[in-house]
């Protein structure tokens, strides 16, 4: 039977929550509950029922009441007779019981496993969309976990790539960076030439958001030190299953990131820094390089720059050449939970209704017209945000410079599109790769907080010169090696 998903809260750690599935049991459903989840339209050729009620759970990426979110649920039920529940995940609670669930890369391969999503490799190998040919190659494959899908994408996966200030490069003669080499002395002059021209010594390198992080891919925000190496479980070329961080690689990575540290050229709060931290001193002309993410982020980059620097100018550059490709995780999915009782009719009637090429997934892209876009002499232009009327929406759910399924009526807003957005994003989807995810098992969620802890302090300690490279993948050995050899254990049976 299949298990309840509203038991899980989403901000557990991973070992509590592996701890939490023995309490869930079956689901248990009350009458009522049941026969509204159940309650359909119509019963199609197919012998599908025509779901009359639809309960969606969102982490933040759907428009909010104030951002016009019951005109789309409005607009949605006037096209296809369904009425939609939206509720907001309460990170620090129990999940609501929903038909669909928006969920993320991090937690995608452990619910899988754990039986809390629907299986809907059926659906989908045998469904119309599919047939179609419209779904962009590569994108659903990325998905499969041990050869069942669990989870749809709506949009491909995003990913950062690096920006630097080109009004700094010329003002400097230097060039867009091609290899390592290039790149240090960008940094370095970026940090003691004065590249703002304005006579103070206030400027360095680049910023980042830690040196390393939590979760897939690890290595996003600095790439270009980083390079070759994958500091986690991954598998090798001959199929086994290795840890990245004791390798050579990461050790050359490491060292390469402590020089920097050392010479100055990267931010000496990149610790400590969060992602916003880092935009605000990129703003502030505090630094030159930042990583982040591609296709509406350069907008957004630019503009705010150039509301402290109205003469400043942004290149997105292709990795160089030792990084090869930029890293990009597998997107997030929506997916069919165990408290589902119609999951074929909520397959075919929502989630491939979504990319369905016309009205509906216009309407989950750009909104409602009046609400969220317009029609203007030049062409369709999107309307400020209710909330924040300094900035206009970028889409709904469905990004359009991310979009899985090819259109089947006109693009609105192709015209129209910021051309910072679109060769951004080029840029990504030409130079990156998916990050391969590691697969889960019980050993692992028992572990990887452990290791993962580890592993952050000790690239920090040795990053800011507590200790040498030896010393630390030492003491990374010592303290969770054991741990270590279980996970790849496990992983190699």
């Amino acid at each position: 039977m299949r298990k309840s998903w509203n038991k899980i809260g989403m901000l557990l750690s991973v070992g509590t929550l592996i701890a939490s599935l023995s309490l869930t049991g079956c689901g248990q459903t009350t009458q009522k509950e049941q026969e509204t989840s159940e309650a359909v339209l119509e019963i199609d050729a197919e012998g599908i029922g025509k779901p009359s009620q639809i309960r969606m759970a969102v982490d933040g990426s759907f428009p909010s009441e104030a951002q016009g979110r019951n005109d789309i649920i409005k607009a949605f039920k006037d096209l296809t007779g369904i009425d939609l529940v939206i509720m907001d995940l309460d990170m620090k609670s129990e999940m609501p019981e929903v038909d669909v669930v928006m969920i993320g890369q991090k937690y995608y391969s452990l619910y899988a496993q754990q039986e809390l999503l629907i299986d809907i490799t059926k659906l989908w190998e045998t469904s119309e969309l599919k047939a179609s040919g419209r779904i962009q190659d590569g994108v659903v494959e990325s998905l499969y976990r041990d050869e069942k899908l669990y989870g749809f994408p709506v949009n491909d996966s995003n990913g950062c790539i690096t920006y630097i200030r080109k009004d700094w490069l010329d003002q400097l003669g230097l060039d867009t960076p091609q290899n390592y080499e290039e790149y240090i002395k960008v940094l370095e002059a970026f940090t003691y030439q004065d590249p703002d021209g304005n006579g103070k010594d206030d400027t360095y390198g680049v910023t980042a958001s830690g040196v390393i992080q939590d979760s897939m891919p690890y290595i996003e925000y600095l790439p270009e030190f980083w390079q070759d190496a994958y500091p986690n479980f991954y598998q090798n070329q001959e199929g086994k299953w290795v840890d990245g961080f004791t390798e050579e690689s990461t050790y050359k990575a490491l060292e390469r990131l402590r020089q920097a540290y050392q010479d100055k050229i990267i931010d000496q709060e990149v610790i400590s820094n969060n992602l916003s931290v880092c935009r605000d001193k990129f703003y502030a002309s505090n630094v030159g390089v930042i990583t982040d993410k591609a296709g509406t982020w350069s907008k957004t980059l630019e503009e705010n720059l150039k509301l402290l620097a109205p003469n400043a100018q942004l290149v997105a550059i292709e990795p160089i050449n030792e990084v090869g490709s930029y890293k990009r995780t597998s997107p997030s999915v929506l997916a069919i939970t165990g408290d589902c009782q119609n999951p074929e009719g909520v397959f075919k009637y929502f989630i491939s209704t979504l990319l369905d090429g016309k009205e509906v997934q216009q309407l989950f892209t750009y909104g409602v017209e009046g609400v969220h876009y317009e029609k203007t002499d030049s062409g369709y232009q999107m309307l400020p945000d209710a909330t924040n009327e300094i900035v206009t929406y970028d889409y709904m759910l469905i990004d359009p410079t991310r979009v899985v399924a090819s259109w089947i009526n006109e693009d609105l807003f192709k015209a129209t599109r910021d051309e910072r957005v679109s060769s951004t994003h080029d840029i990504l989807m030409r130079h990156s790769i998916i990050q391969p995810d590691c697969k889960s098992n019980d050993v692992l969620a028992e572990h990887e907080v452990e290791i993962n802890d580890c592993k952050q302090m000790i690239v920090c300690d040795i990053v800011i010169g507590e200790m040498t490279v030896e010393e630390g993948i030492e003491k990374y050995k010592n303290e969770v090696g054991i741990l270590v050899e279980e996970v790849l254990a496990s992983l190699n049976q």
